[in-house]
């Protein structure tokens, strides 16, 4: 009787080098060679242009699925993920509602509300006083467009002097 289970051999190739590394190597060189550097450019290049239509492809199979997976739910499993949808986003807003209150108590600029954790009221408030302590307060009647109060105006002759890199006259 001969032997059902034949021996295998197992070729083991090198692994072609990724892009990547193609690039590491073009760059670790001692002297750039641009002719290479190119021939690379235009390989990846060539790669993407390829893997464009694979990627709609893919993107158009997960639609398809979805689509599928829907088809094949029952009214009941549909009206459990729609849901399972609005509640994640009541959720969402109760966050967002509840940040921009704790945020607002403490004078939080709006900015900042979604650096508040996630959790209870009191693990906000406590987060908001802390942030709150730690940014610089503002200076009162100082602004971005409304420069401290003494510094003046200028005419138009300190301010030619100033542009052309002259002293300002008296």
């Amino acid at each position: 009787m001969t032997d059902p289970v034949a021996p295998v051999t197992q070729v083991v190739t090198e692994p072609e080098a990724t892009p990547a590394a193609q690039i590491a190597e073009v760059v670790q060189e001692e002297q750039f060679d641009k002719d290479r550097a190119m021939a690379l450019i235009e390989k990846l290049r060539g790669e993407v242009k390829d893997l464009k239509p694979k990627d709609k492809k893919a993107d158009d199979l997960e639609a398809a699925e979805k689509q599928r997976k829907e088809a094949e739910m029952t009214e009941l499993q549909k009206a459990q993920a729609k849901i399972d949808e609005l509640t994640a986003k009541t959720k969402a807003a109760e966050l967002r509602e509840l940040r921009r209150k704790v945020g607002e108590a403490a004078k939080l600029p709006a900015e900042i509300y979604e650096l508040l954790p996630e959790g209870t009221e009191d693990e906000m408030k406590a987060k908001a006083e802390a942030l709150a302590k730690a940014l610089p307060k503002p200076q009162p009647g100082l602004s971005a467009t409304n420069p401290p109060a003494g510094t003046g105006t200028i005419t138009d002759a300190q301010r030619r002097a100033f542009l052309n890199g002259g002293p300002l006259p008296g």
